[in-house]
């Protein structure tokens, strides 16, 4: 699970669609981006 518990929009990155990460601030952007990957 991503923690993002500050920004509870954030909270469903998993469902989102890469594409509208890249609509997000570079740096949110590219912490999703690592968030999604398995990193159990």
């Amino acid at each position: 699970m991503a923690r993002l518990g500050t920004a509870p929009p954030l909270q469903k990155a998993a469902g989102i669609p890469i594409a509208m990460i890249d609509e997000l601030p570079r740096p949110v952007g590219c912490h999703l981006a690592t968030s999604l990957e398995p990193s159990q």
